[in-house]
């Protein structure tokens, strides 16, 4: 668990994790880019015009979808097969990880909810 907590906090670092450097800036920033603007997707019954995919994450944006309903659109996540997913959102600082059951995954926006709910500004 605590080494996709390093990973994800490596891209808010912009590469880096304590005194190391793992990937340039330059790969963090295309990673973390909109690779597929202008084009849509269909989640479930929900159908984004914009999907905001970056290089293995899922970009925010401003999509409305089950990651929650109060990150910001500079958050970005990805998922696994059994319900697990890690988010990231630069703009707070803040790093996430659900640990959910297969068919169970509504529970991730208020789960999400409720981290963002408790950052003190």
């Amino acid at each position: 668990m605590m080494d996709m907590a390093i990973f994800a906090q490596t891209f808010l670092n912009m590469g880096i994790y304590g005194n190391a450097r793992i990937l340039s800036p330059l790969t963090v920033s295309i990673m973390l880019k909109d690779h597929v603007v202008g084009i849509s997707a269909l989640y479930g019954e929900e159908i984004f015009l914009n999907a905001s995919w970056g290089y293995g994450w899922n970009i925010r944006k401003n999509k409305l979808d089950d990651t929650g309903s109060i990150l910001s659109e500079r958050a970005f996540d990805h998922g696994g097969f059994g319900g697990v997913r890690l988010f990231a959102d630069p703009e707070y600082d803040v790093v996430s990880m659900y640990f959910g059951v297969e068919g169970r995954e509504y529970t991730r926006d208020l789960f999400n909810n409720a981290v963002m709910s408790a950052i003190e500004f």
